[in-house]
């Protein structure tokens, strides 16, 4: 009797992650595979259905679709291409996940940086990084620019706008870039270079020889004991961190997840969001934690 008890449970162990085996072959590091490849199915079958909900914006799964294939045109407007890095900073927020979702279409690594760090220490994380294009929250506007003196040359710096604090309609223009600090004055917006970009599929030739073992993040240690070090996600190991999240919390397209969890580190911008993502459901996420408001 133990032993048909144990043939059952591993039966159905085996059921249950039959799902799994068969999806993460596709997402090998030698097999030609992009994040959004498994996505395809969910922006043409859940079109007008909610994808991505933040406090003050949401987002589709066709309005993610549009907005991702933006920033991918943006990119290679700018004359990026695979293996590039840029740089992310901004409180969590839907348009987080759709500018590296676009940035990966093309090939182009997301350097996901610490929204509480500062100075020499984000310096350093942009330094090492590589990175020419810093797309940074107004939000962090301030943060970003006492990094700028530790840096030569420093990144092109682009603010994309916060819906949570945008300005009133009846508001003077100048309230907002009265909080941009001077370093950042002259900083253009991302929001208005993205707005101006074609929504259309990007072209398959800017897929050519791409690779599952090609870079999609770079997120950092803590620094609690030294510097912020860069560990190195491709897309086949986000991925198969999506899928297992996927699978193992069993979701589907009628769930919500919702994510208090920064999207800069692994547990909410990669295994959080990627179950959401890779199994239809709709990610539901707020700028920042707070005790007071979590439930």
């Amino acid at each position: 009797m133990q032993r048909l008890g144990r043939a059952r449970r591993a039966l159905g162990f085996l059921i249950a992650w039959l799902p799994f085996l068969a999806k993460v072959p596709r997402a090998t590091p030698n097999r030609q595979v992009d994040y959004s490849d498994f996505l395809v199915g969910h922006f043409r079958q859940r079109a007008d259905r909610p994808a991505l909900i933040g406090e003050a914006s949401s987002l589709t799964w066709g309005e993610l679709d549009a907005l991702a294939n933006r920033v991918a045109h943006w990119a290679i407007g700018e004359g990026l291409s695979r293996g590039d890095v840029v740089g992310l900073m901004m409180e969590n927020r839907p348009e987080y996940v759709a500018i590296w979702l676009g940035l990966s279409r093309v090939g182009i690594v997301s350097s996901l940086l610490n929204t509480h760090l500062t100075g020499d220490r984000l310096a350093h994380c942009i330094r090492e990084a590589g990175m020419r294009h810093l797309i940074v929250g107004r939000e962090l506007a301030e943060a970003a620019a006492s990094a700028l003196p530790e840096l030569d040359p420093a990144p092109r710096v682009l603010l994309a706008d916060d819906p949570g604090q945008a300005p009133s309609p009846g508001e003077a223009d100048s309230a907002s870039e009265d909080e941009v600090p001077l370093a950042l004055a002259a900083a253009e917006s991302f929001d208005e270079a993205v707005a101006a970009c074609s929504p259309g599929a990007v072209a398959e030739a800017h897929r050519h020889d791409r690779l599952g073992s090609d870079g999609l993040f770079l997120i950092y240690t803590s620094g609690t004991t030294g510097l912020p070090k860069a560990a190195n996600i491709s897309h086949a190991r986000a991925l198969a961190a999506a899928i297992g999240s996927w699978k193992l919390t069993r979701l589907s397209p009628s769930d919500r997840v919702y994510c208090c969890l920064p999207l800069y580190h692994s547990a909410g911008g990669v295994m959080s969001v990627g179950g959401a993502l890779l199994s239809g459901a709709t990610f539901v996420v707020v700028r920042r934690f707070s005790t007071k408001r979590f439930w």
